[in-house]
């Protein structure tokens, strides 16, 4: 199903074309509905969680849908997770598989999102990461790679945008030109 829901994500058009309650003037009920699924598989314990987080930042990085969602979502998981590191880190309780799945989740979208929509957004998210991370008592090994992961998707966020010399440079538009 969350393979599916990835999928359906990918159209190039605007999600609430093919919405059938966006006609009747009502909230779009096919994105929160998505975003509602992928959220309650974010606390699995299997592979279902990176299906759902997969589905998660494919839906949440559309151009249309990065204005609203990807801040709400964003704050959310902010709060989860200051939440949870505030709560004292359980590391067995079953609060810790769905920061796992936030955690790899937010790296997921600062993996494919856009930089200039992710960068005001990305202090916000550091401080809390950065808070769990430090916490006294050990972190499990799937929480400190995740971690990792979304330590450096934010670092390459503030790095600037850098174009490659070797790439294509027109010449000259006509071949008796250049061979002349």
């Amino acid at each position: 199903l969350l393979l599916w829901l990835g999928i359906l994500t990918l159209i190039p058009f605007d999600l609430a074309s093919i919405d059938s309650s966006c006609e009747a003037g009502q909230e779009q009920s096919l994105i929160l509905g998505i975003i509602g699924t992928a959220e309650g598989f974010l606390g699995d314990p299997g592979p279902c969680r990176e299906a759902a987080s997969r589905c998660l930042s494919s839906l949440l990085t559309r151009p249309d849908m990065e204005s609203v969602h990807l801040e709400q979502f964003l704050q959310e998981s902010v709060q989860f997770l200051s939440a949870w590191q505030a709560s004292g880190c359980g590391m067995v309780g079953p609060g810790y598989l769905a920061v796992l799945g936030r955690v790899h989740c937010m790296a997921q979208l600062f993996k494919q999102g856009h930089r200039t929509r992710l960068l005001p957004l990305a202090g916000a998210v550091l401080q809390p990461c950065l808070a769990i991370s430090q916490q006294p008592q050990p972190l499990q090994v799937l929480l400190r790679k995740s971690l990792c992961k979304l330590f450096q998707r934010l670092a390459t966020t503030h790095l600037p945008p850098a174009l490659a010399r070797w790439r294509y440079q027109r010449g000259q538009r006509s071949l008796q030109v250049q061979l002349g």
